[in-house]
């Protein structure tokens, strides 16, 4: 009894559609990955600038423009955590440099 196998040129079809559909996937995937970062980014700056007007109610505070003596005064008042702090600087600085 004969074996049979798959030929040359098979396993050549093969490879070129599994290629092919990789070229298709990862041009997709990077956009699906800067949406995902982008709205990340949202929902962080919103958490913060929402707790921010807490901050200041409670706290009743004025704005002082120092965006870092902020965040830390909120950080050690638990009204943010420190990944918050840190993920906010992030976006800002993202947002700021998508706009130049």
């Amino acid at each position: 009894m004969k074996k049979r196998g798959f030929t040359l040129v098979e396993m050549l079809v093969v490879l070129f559609v599994i290629g092919l559909l990789t070229l298709l996937l990862i041009p997709n995937l990077s956009s699906q990955r800067e949406k995902a970062i982008e709205k990340t980014d949202s929902a962080i700056i919103r958490v913060v600038e929402d707790q921010y007007q807490l901050y200041l109610l409670n706290e009743g505070g004025t704005d002082s423009g120092n965006v870092s003596e902020v965040l830390g005064d909120m950080e050690s008042k638990d009204y943010i955590t420190t990944d918050q702090s840190k993920a906010y600087t992030e976006a800002i600085d993202r947002a700021k440099n998508d706009g130049e």
